[in-house]
Protein backbone atom coordinates (compact mmCIF):
# COMPACT_ATOMS: atom_id res chain seq x y z
CA UNK A 1 0.00 0.00 0.00
CA UNK A 2 1.26 3.59 -0.65
CA UNK A 3 0.57 6.80 1.42
CA UNK A 4 1.16 10.29 0.71
CA UNK A 5 4.38 11.75 1.68
CA UNK A 6 2.64 14.99 1.48
CA UNK A 7 2.71 17.35 4.99
CA UNK A 8 -0.51 18.78 6.39
CA UNK A 9 -1.30 21.83 4.69
CA UNK A 10 1.06 21.44 1.78
CA UNK A 11 0.39 21.95 -1.87
CA UNK A 12 -1.22 18.72 -3.34
CA UNK A 13 1.27 17.33 -6.26
CA UNK A 14 -0.36 18.16 -9.80
CA UNK A 15 1.59 16.11 -12.32
CA UNK A 16 2.58 17.85 -16.03
CA UNK A 17 0.19 15.21 -17.70
CA UNK A 18 -2.47 15.82 -15.15
CA UNK A 19 -4.26 18.38 -16.98
CA UNK A 20 -3.83 16.60 -20.12
CA UNK A 21 -5.63 13.52 -18.70
CA UNK A 22 -8.69 15.81 -17.39
CA UNK A 23 -9.28 17.04 -21.11
CA UNK A 24 -9.55 13.49 -22.25
CA UNK A 25 -6.23 11.87 -22.72
CA UNK A 26 -5.37 8.46 -22.55
CA UNK A 27 -1.80 6.71 -21.56
CA UNK A 28 -1.13 3.71 -22.39
CA UNK A 29 2.69 4.25 -21.33
CA UNK A 30 4.67 6.35 -19.32
CA UNK A 31 7.97 6.27 -18.45
CA UNK A 32 10.13 9.56 -17.01
CA UNK A 33 12.79 11.18 -15.06
CA UNK A 34 10.21 12.76 -13.25
CA UNK A 35 6.80 11.87 -11.66
CA UNK A 36 3.90 12.52 -14.06
CA UNK A 37 0.66 11.84 -12.72
CA UNK A 38 -0.39 12.82 -9.21
CA UNK A 39 -1.74 8.94 -9.33
CA UNK A 40 1.22 7.72 -9.65
CA UNK A 41 2.81 6.66 -6.45
CA UNK A 42 5.44 4.53 -7.22
CA UNK A 43 9.51 4.17 -7.81
CA UNK A 44 11.16 5.68 -11.02
CA UNK A 45 13.82 3.07 -11.99
CA UNK A 46 16.09 0.58 -10.69
CA UNK A 47 19.55 1.25 -10.86
CA UNK A 48 22.48 -1.45 -11.03
CA UNK A 49 25.98 -0.21 -10.10
CA UNK A 50 29.05 -1.41 -11.55
CA UNK A 51 30.67 -1.88 -8.26
CA UNK A 52 31.65 -5.18 -6.47
CA UNK A 53 28.43 -7.48 -6.65
CA UNK A 54 26.47 -5.52 -9.15
CA UNK A 55 24.41 -3.65 -6.37
CA UNK A 56 20.80 -2.50 -7.00
CA UNK A 57 19.17 0.36 -6.00
CA UNK A 58 15.46 0.88 -6.35
CA UNK A 59 15.37 5.01 -6.91
CA UNK A 60 12.91 7.26 -6.05
CA UNK A 61 10.76 10.56 -7.14
CA UNK A 62 11.51 13.49 -4.78
CA UNK A 63 8.02 15.32 -3.46
CA UNK A 64 8.62 18.05 -5.85
CA UNK A 65 8.38 15.16 -8.79
CA UNK A 66 12.16 15.48 -9.53
CA UNK A 67 14.37 12.25 -9.58
CA UNK A 68 16.48 11.86 -7.22
CA UNK A 69 19.72 12.43 -8.83
CA UNK A 70 21.31 12.25 -5.37
CA UNK A 71 20.35 8.58 -4.51
CA UNK A 72 21.13 7.79 -7.93
CA UNK A 73 24.67 8.75 -7.98
CA UNK A 74 25.56 6.99 -4.72
CA UNK A 75 23.81 3.77 -6.62
CA UNK A 76 26.37 4.31 -8.71
CA UNK A 77 29.26 4.55 -6.07
CA UNK A 78 28.00 1.37 -4.30
CA UNK A 79 31.12 -1.30 -3.84
CA UNK A 80 33.23 1.54 -5.28
CA UNK A 81 31.37 1.64 -8.27
CA UNK A 82 31.79 4.44 -10.79
CA UNK A 83 29.08 4.04 -12.96
CA UNK A 84 24.83 2.68 -12.94
CA UNK A 85 23.12 1.44 -15.51
CA UNK A 86 19.32 1.30 -15.79
CA UNK A 87 17.95 -1.78 -15.20
CA UNK A 88 14.03 -1.16 -14.55
CA UNK A 89 12.00 1.84 -15.84
CA UNK A 90 8.77 1.66 -14.15
CA UNK A 91 5.35 2.54 -16.18
CA UNK A 92 3.35 5.48 -14.58
CA UNK A 93 0.32 4.79 -16.51
CA UNK A 94 -1.12 2.59 -14.39
CA UNK A 95 -1.05 -0.39 -15.67
CA UNK A 96 2.46 -1.47 -14.70
CA UNK A 97 3.97 -2.54 -18.10
CA UNK A 98 8.19 -2.07 -16.72
CA UNK A 99 10.77 -1.93 -19.33
CA UNK A 100 13.27 -3.96 -18.02
CA UNK A 101 16.71 -5.47 -19.09
CA UNK A 102 17.57 -8.66 -17.42
CA UNK A 103 20.92 -8.85 -19.31
CA UNK A 104 23.41 -6.24 -17.73
CA UNK A 105 25.75 -5.81 -20.88
CA UNK A 106 22.73 -4.81 -22.72
CA UNK A 107 21.42 -1.71 -19.56
CA UNK A 108 21.66 1.52 -20.80
CA UNK A 109 24.14 3.66 -18.88
CA UNK A 110 22.28 6.28 -16.39
CA UNK A 111 23.88 9.90 -16.64
CA UNK A 112 22.85 12.13 -13.34
CA UNK A 113 23.97 15.45 -15.26
CA UNK A 114 22.64 15.54 -18.30
CA UNK A 115 20.51 19.19 -17.79
CA UNK A 116 19.98 18.42 -14.14
CA UNK A 117 17.58 16.21 -14.90
CA UNK A 118 18.88 12.50 -15.61
CA UNK A 119 18.90 10.70 -18.53
CA UNK A 120 19.44 7.11 -20.05
CA UNK A 121 22.28 7.00 -22.92
CA UNK A 122 24.23 4.67 -25.18
CA UNK A 123 27.59 2.73 -25.62
CA UNK A 124 29.38 3.06 -28.71
CA UNK A 125 28.92 -0.04 -30.72
CA UNK A 126 26.30 -1.61 -28.14
CA UNK A 127 22.86 -2.56 -28.80
CA UNK A 128 21.28 -1.16 -25.20
CA UNK A 129 17.61 -1.53 -24.66
CA UNK A 130 14.90 -1.59 -22.63
CA UNK A 131 11.86 -3.82 -23.54
CA UNK A 132 8.91 -3.89 -22.45
CA UNK A 133 5.00 -5.30 -23.10
CA UNK A 134 3.31 -3.19 -26.28
CA UNK A 135 0.01 -4.76 -27.42
CA UNK A 136 -0.98 -1.27 -28.42
CA UNK A 137 -3.66 -0.67 -31.52
CA UNK A 138 -3.75 2.42 -33.65
CA UNK A 139 -3.92 4.88 -33.20
CA UNK A 140 -1.60 5.84 -30.64
CA UNK A 141 0.86 8.35 -30.29
CA UNK A 142 4.46 8.18 -29.23
CA UNK A 143 6.33 11.14 -27.40
CA UNK A 144 9.75 11.55 -26.58
CA UNK A 145 12.12 14.08 -24.75
CA UNK A 146 15.96 13.26 -26.31
CA UNK A 147 19.02 15.09 -27.27
CA UNK A 148 20.46 13.72 -30.34
CA UNK A 149 23.91 13.22 -31.40
CA UNK A 150 23.25 10.72 -34.03
CA UNK A 151 24.79 11.01 -37.55
CA UNK A 152 22.88 7.96 -38.70
CA UNK A 153 19.55 6.24 -38.38
CA UNK A 154 18.21 5.58 -34.78
CA UNK A 155 15.26 4.36 -33.67
CA UNK A 156 14.21 5.90 -30.12
CA UNK A 157 11.01 2.93 -30.03
CA UNK A 158 10.89 0.06 -31.67
CA UNK A 159 10.33 -3.62 -32.32
CA UNK A 160 12.12 -6.76 -33.87
CA UNK A 161 9.44 -7.76 -36.07
CA UNK A 162 10.40 -5.19 -38.79
CA UNK A 163 8.96 -1.82 -37.29
CA UNK A 164 10.61 0.94 -36.29
CA UNK A 165 7.98 2.93 -34.58
CA UNK A 166 10.61 6.18 -34.01
CA UNK A 167 13.34 6.43 -36.19
CA UNK A 168 16.25 9.25 -36.18
CA UNK A 169 17.62 9.41 -39.83
CA UNK A 170 20.26 11.98 -40.13
CA UNK A 171 20.00 11.96 -43.87
CA UNK A 172 16.11 12.89 -43.78
CA UNK A 173 15.24 10.38 -45.93
CA UNK A 174 11.82 9.28 -45.31
CA UNK A 175 11.15 5.70 -44.90
CA UNK A 176 7.82 3.91 -44.10
CA UNK A 177 8.27 0.75 -42.76
CA UNK A 178 5.17 -0.36 -40.66
CA UNK A 179 5.73 3.66 -39.37
CA UNK A 180 7.51 6.04 -39.88
CA UNK A 181 10.90 8.40 -39.72
CA UNK A 182 12.04 11.57 -38.80
CA UNK A 183 14.84 14.48 -39.60
CA UNK A 184 17.17 13.89 -36.41
CA UNK A 185 19.53 16.69 -37.53
CA UNK A 186 16.38 18.80 -36.22
CA UNK A 187 16.87 17.73 -32.89
CA UNK A 188 20.36 19.24 -32.31
CA UNK A 189 22.84 17.93 -29.44
CA UNK A 190 22.35 21.63 -27.77
CA UNK A 191 19.26 21.38 -26.01
CA UNK A 192 16.60 19.10 -25.12
CA UNK A 193 13.72 18.22 -27.55
CA UNK A 194 10.57 16.30 -28.26
CA UNK A 195 10.23 14.00 -30.84
CA UNK A 196 7.25 12.71 -31.33
CA UNK A 197 4.90 10.62 -33.89
CA UNK A 198 1.17 9.65 -34.47
CA UNK A 199 0.65 5.85 -35.91
CA UNK A 200 -2.97 6.51 -37.72
CA UNK A 201 -3.21 4.96 -40.93
CA UNK A 202 -2.57 7.59 -43.71
CA UNK A 203 -2.90 10.21 -41.51
CA UNK A 204 0.06 9.48 -39.75
CA UNK A 205 2.78 12.38 -38.82
CA UNK A 206 5.76 13.44 -37.55
CA UNK A 207 7.09 16.44 -35.46
CA UNK A 208 9.94 17.56 -33.71
CA UNK A 209 9.58 20.37 -31.15
CA UNK A 210 5.22 20.97 -31.93
CA UNK A 211 6.68 21.20 -35.58
CA UNK A 212 5.63 19.21 -38.12
CA UNK A 213 8.23 17.49 -39.79
CA UNK A 214 6.53 14.93 -42.46
CA UNK A 215 2.62 14.10 -42.99
CA UNK A 216 0.45 13.60 -43.16
CA UNK A 217 1.62 10.36 -44.49
CA UNK A 218 0.74 6.40 -44.48
CA UNK A 219 1.99 4.30 -41.85
CA UNK A 220 0.34 1.63 -42.14
CA UNK A 221 -2.09 -0.51 -39.50
CA UNK A 222 0.67 -2.23 -37.79
CA UNK A 223 0.03 -2.25 -34.13
CA UNK A 224 3.02 -1.94 -31.63
CA UNK A 225 3.19 -5.50 -30.19
CA UNK A 226 4.62 -7.67 -27.41
CA UNK A 227 8.34 -6.71 -28.33
CA UNK A 228 8.44 -2.72 -28.11
CA UNK A 229 12.18 -1.93 -26.99
CA UNK A 230 13.40 1.76 -26.04
CA UNK A 231 16.42 2.30 -27.97
CA UNK A 232 15.89 -0.71 -29.42
CA UNK A 233 14.28 -2.06 -33.35
CA UNK A 234 15.24 -4.41 -35.98
CA UNK A 235 19.13 -4.09 -35.71
CA UNK A 236 22.11 -3.52 -33.35
CA UNK A 237 23.32 -0.88 -36.04
CA UNK A 238 20.16 0.83 -35.30
CA UNK A 239 19.86 0.97 -31.94
CA UNK A 240 19.46 4.76 -30.39
CA UNK A 241 22.14 3.68 -27.89
CA UNK A 242 24.57 2.66 -30.06
CA UNK A 243 25.05 6.43 -29.69
CA UNK A 244 27.01 7.18 -26.66
CA UNK A 245 26.15 11.19 -26.79
CA UNK A 246 22.88 10.44 -27.48
CA UNK A 247 19.90 10.54 -24.53
CA UNK A 248 16.23 9.77 -23.86
CA UNK A 249 14.55 11.50 -20.26
CA UNK A 250 11.32 10.60 -21.49
CA UNK A 251 8.86 8.53 -23.54
CA UNK A 252 4.94 8.51 -23.07
CA UNK A 253 2.35 6.68 -25.33
CA UNK A 254 -0.82 7.53 -25.72
CA UNK A 255 -4.14 6.01 -26.74
CA UNK A 256 -5.63 8.31 -29.79
CA UNK A 257 -4.16 11.70 -31.03
CA UNK A 258 -3.67 13.93 -27.98
CA UNK A 259 -2.38 16.72 -29.86
CA UNK A 260 -5.94 18.00 -30.27
CA UNK A 261 -6.48 18.64 -26.83
CA UNK A 262 -6.43 22.57 -25.72
CA UNK A 263 -3.84 21.62 -23.42
CA UNK A 264 -1.02 19.76 -25.34
CA UNK A 265 1.22 22.66 -26.73
CA UNK A 266 1.43 24.33 -23.66
CA UNK A 267 2.21 20.51 -21.93
CA UNK A 268 4.87 20.17 -24.76
CA UNK A 269 6.40 23.91 -24.19
CA UNK A 270 6.67 22.86 -20.98
CA UNK A 271 8.21 19.23 -21.01
CA UNK A 272 11.19 20.86 -23.24
CA UNK A 273 11.52 23.41 -21.00
CA UNK A 274 11.89 21.11 -17.84
CA UNK A 275 14.87 19.34 -19.50
CA UNK A 276 16.40 22.29 -20.95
Amino acid sequence: MYFSARKSGAPAFVGPLDALVGQGASIARAFSQSRLLASYLGSADILRGDGTGSPEATITYLANGDYDLTAAAAAAAAGGGTQAYRKTWFDQSGGAFNATQSVAAKQPPFTTSVRAKGAIGGIASTNCDLPFTGNIAQPFFIYAIVTANTTSSRNILGQSLGANYLRASANGALTTKFATSLVSNAAASDGANSISSLLSGTSSFIRVNNSAVVGPGDAGTSALSTDAKIGGGTSAINSWFTDAGSTISELIIFNGNPTALAGWAAFDAARRAYYA
